[in-house]
Formats: structure tokens, C-alpha cells, sequence
């Protein structure tokens, strides 16, 4: 029973190499690979992510604000108003639950000091200087806001959270 697991496994695990090697063949030839490249600049974002972000989103121009987009993927506060009270409260959770959750994935690498490591230096040399330009002032506050918020002493969740949220006005920006 345990070879019949094992081979159940490593079967997977052949699969899904098959499926990120197709995906990263494809990319190039998709109509919005200059949108991926742009986003696998973000500090957290590799190839795959951006190619799932990418997807979920579509046409950016269908949103008229980065709050919008925000909303759009679940990431802003619900709100229970009654008179002049407004109580914000959990995240709303619409919208595609797996970008979202590798947005929050990406959210934790803003922990760390803004610095462009080496895998990811060819990327960010590739594009254009406009989109550098953003992606590094992004890193810089996001890690900033990070650092503030946790010294605050707020959640880590709601930190990482919150991040995320902003980090989609950056992609939004881009």
C-alpha cells in the first residue's frame, strides 16, 4: 500500500512539473505576456504567479480604480454602517480565492529590507524603466508599511493582509 502512495505522489509531482513547464512555454506567445513580465517585477511574484494574476484579471481597464481591482479579489474590509457608526470589519473574501491567497504569499516577502536579489535582477533589467521605477517604489513602501505596522503592534495577519491590498495598487500602477 505504501509503494501504491508513493508512486500516487511522485505521479503528481511528474504532472504538475508537466503542467508549469507548459505554462511557462506558452506564456510568451499569450497576449498578455507584457503584462506578466511587467508583474513578475513585484518583490514576491515569480512567472507563475503573475501568469495566474494575469489571468484572473483580464482586461485592467475594466476597473476603473485600484480600489476596484482590490475589491474585485476580496481584499478590503467588509463595513457595517448604521447611522453615523461605520465598523469596518473581516475582508469581503470575493472573487478568485487562489489569486488571493498568492497575493497574501506575496505579501510576506515585503518582511524582509527592500534589496533586488540576483534571480530576480534579469527581470527587472528587462523592462521597462517605467515599470522598474514602480516596482521598486513599491518594494520600498510596502517593506516600509510592513516594518510600521508590525512596530504598531497589529497582527501579523491582518498586516500581511493589508499588504496584499496594497500591493494590487501596485499592480494596478504597473
Amino acid at each position: 500500500m505504501l509503494k501504491e502512495y508513493c508512486s500516487a505522489v511522485r505521479d503528481a509531482e511528474e504532472h504538475h512539473v508537466r503542467i508549469v513547464e507548459h505554462i511557462y512555454q506558452s506564456v510568451p506567445q499569450w497576449s498578455l505576456a507584457p503584462l506578466v513580465s511587467a508583474l513578475a517585477m513585484l518583490r514576491g511574484i515569480d512567472i507563475l504567479m503573475a501568469t495566474s494574476i494575469a489571468a484572473a484579471i483580464g482586461d485592467m481597464r475594466r476597473f476603473d480604480s485600484p480600489r476596484q481591482l482590490m475589491s474585485y479579489f476580496g481584499l478590503v474590509p467588509s463595513e457595517h454602517t448604521s447611522g453615523s457608526k461605520r465598523r469596518l470589519g473581516a475582508i469581503i473574501k470575493t472573487g478568485n480565492c487562489e489569486v488571493r491567497r498568492r497575493l497574501i504569499q506575496a505579501a510576506w516577502h515585503y518582511r524582509h529590507p527592500a534589496r533586488v536579489g540576483r534571480a530576480k535582477m534579469d527581470r527587472i533589467n528587462a523592462g521597462s524603466k517605467v515599470t522598474r521605477d514602480i516596482a521598486w517604489k513599491g518594494q520600498v513602501r510596502l517593506t516600509k508599511r510592513f516594518k510600521h505596522m508590525i512596530h504598531a503592534k497589529k497582527q501579523t495577519n491582518i498586516v500581511v493582509t493589508a499588504i496584499a491590498c496594497e500591493l494590487l495598487g501596485f499592480i494596478s500602477a504597473i
